[in-house]
């Protein structure tokens, strides 16, 4: 395909269509990533990221709720990373939910009904239900895997532990 001008031509149609519909959703999730930090603030926001008490409960609370809210506020690709790092940096979710809600930007309606059409509504079902296990599985291994380390993953500030952490366990950087 790319050995031809005309191949050529169909990547570059098929990236620029790619990039419209990407950028359709881009003010979109800038305007609720902007709604989600201002709103964080008020007492009435919802905070997941300490139900459950901050450990296990916590995680799978977490990992569960993140790509049913990337369901519903469904603006893949683009502005789910806005609305995903709003919602982990507002504190409103922990790790494994924020994991979740990115990986769960291939879950939107858009998707699922091409699946329909090709495939059939059981096959779509079966493939949402793959990728939403996929996702919850994804935030729960990696927290699983920075827990073999004895950190637990939270915000910003404490990178650095985790990363003093990690250069203790390995060999090669004392």
């Amino acid at each position: 395909m790319l050995g031809s001008r005309r191949g050529w031509w169909e990547v570059l149609k098929y990236i620029g269509h790619e990039c419209r519909l990407a950028w359709f959703n881009f003010p979109v999730g800038l305007v609720l990533a902007s709604l989600i930090l201002t709103t964080a603030l008020e007492d009435w926001w919802i905070d997941f990221h300490d139900v459950g008490g901050g450990r296990a409960l916590t995680d799978l609370l977490n990992a569960v709720l993140g790509p049913v809210l990337a369901m519903v506020l469904c603006v893949p690709p683009v502005g789910n990373l806005l609305v995903g790092a709003s919602l982990f940096k507002s504190y409103t979710f922990a790790y494994p939910g924020f994991v979740g809600f990115i990986l769960a930007a291939v879950l939107h309606p858009f998707t699922l009904r091409f699946y329909s059409q090709m495939y059939g509504p059981g096959h779509a079902r079966r493939m949402a239900a793959v990728l939403y296990g996929a996702a919850v599985l994804s935030g729960l291994v990696v927290t699983g895997f920075f827990a073999l380390f004895g950190f637990r993953p939270g915000h910003v500030p404490l990178f650095r532990e985790l990363v003093d952490t990690i250069m203790m366990w390995m060999p090669f950087a004392m």
